[in-house]
């Protein structure tokens, strides 16, 4: 009896633990995602930029949670011994309104993502290629959320390769970058509406917003890659 007991026991650990341990041994950064086959890359700005998740344990309890502007959270179970797991509560999340105005459509799309497939099971991948780790998360609805173990280098690169100067502005602004880096600069208002969209044609691209509002306006950056870099100037 004793020994049935033990055997019961190291059976239901192992089930308790079967599922991936890399899910809990990093942090995930989101390099796309794809929505109804179109792809979304989240915007390079300080709120927005990787969407970072983690999944940890708390006794007998696993949770999940991911960040944009606001934090989304909840408690999963998984269905060992496959690779799926689904909400036991939640998501839920806070919800205060994103800093930067550009963050909040990809936020809305990335919370859908988990939120209107809550009630259905998820499935989850996990590679290696080298020392590069990556999990894919697909929803019910067959949409995919990819993560690596580590920030997309390109998004540094654009954050080191652009200058926009001077800031503040008063009639002319430049934007400093390599032509094969940007092949669009859109302007947007602190309401998020675009009120200018310029080709990136040169190294030092001029730009003339004289005849802008004063306020703070949002330059959004994309390479022809579709990574996006978005940098916060003055119009006075």
């Amino acid at each position: 009896m004793k020994k049935y007991l033990i055997a019961l026991l190291l059976v239901a650990t192992q089930a308790l633990f079967a599922q991936d341990p890399q899910l809990f041994e990093n942090t995930w950064y989101l390099d796309e995602l794809v929505i109804n086959s179109e792809t979304v890359i989240p915007p390079s700005t300080d709120e927005a930029q990787n969407a970072p998740l983690v999944f940890s344990e708390s006794g007998s309890v696993f949770l999940i949670e991911t960040t944009v502007c606001n934090l989304l959270f909840g408690e999963v179970v998984f269905d060992n011994p496959n690779p799926t797991f689904s909400f036991s509560s939640g998501p839920g999340g806070t919800t205060a309104d994103c800093q930067n105005p550009i963050n909040k459509p990809f936020e809305n799309a990335y919370f859908d993502f988990f939120e209107d497939y809550a009630v259905n099971a998820f499935t989850y991948e996990t590679t290696t290629s080298g020392t590069t780790k990556t999990l894919l998360i697909t929803n019910a609805n067959g949409d995919t959320a990819l993560y690596g173990d580590e920030v997309l280098a390109i998004k540094d690169v654009m954050a080191a390769s652009v200058l926009v100067f001077p800031n503040p502005v008063q009639e002319v602004l430049t934007v400093s970058a390599n032509k094969t880096m940007v092949k669009e600069i859109s302007i947007f208002n602190i309401q998020g509406q675009e009120v200018m969209t310029v080709k990136f044609q040169q190294k030092h691209q001029t730009i003339d917003v004289g005849s802008l509002k004063s306020g703070i306006y949002f330059l959004k950056a994309e390479s022809g890659a579709g990574h996006t870099l978005t940098q916060k100037f003055v119009k006075e």
